[in-house]
């Protein structure tokens, strides 16, 4: 098959040629797109492959911790500071949290019960 791109054959690596080289890579301190250029190799498909190889590397739990950004807070609207006011917050799966305060906390309380019951 000819690459309509570059007009030559293309060839198909299996998985180990492209752990290989970046193992090469790493070892020779080169950015992905000099070590492409240097040992014509298709930068996008070597990404493709770092990037995949990367991944399947870190522990499940790892992935999530990287992907998730720190915690900030965000008021919207109109805040309450009272410690007595109701609180509800909840934490998403991606690291995202949200608060609410006073009255719109009490409705949602007032829904989940209600469902609960």
């Amino acid at each position: 098959r000819i690459d309509w791109r570059t007009g030559r054959p293309m060839v198909f690596r299996d998985t180990a040629f492209w752990k290989e080289h970046e193992a090469r890579r790493v070892e020779q301190g080169l950015s992905v797109p000099a070590y492409c250029k240097a040992n014509d190799l298709a930068l996008s498909t070597f990404r493709r492959y770092a990037a995949q190889e990367t991944a399947e590397s870190r522990p499940v739990n790892a992935r999530k911790q990287t992907a998730a950004q720190p915690s900030r807070f965000v008021p919207i609207g109109g805040t309450t500071t009272s410690d007595e006011a109701p609180v509800v917050e909840i934490e998403t799966g991606e690291g995202m949290k949200l608060r609410l305060l006073g009255p719109a906390a009490d409705r949602l309380m007032q829904h989940v019960l209600g469902k609960l019951a």
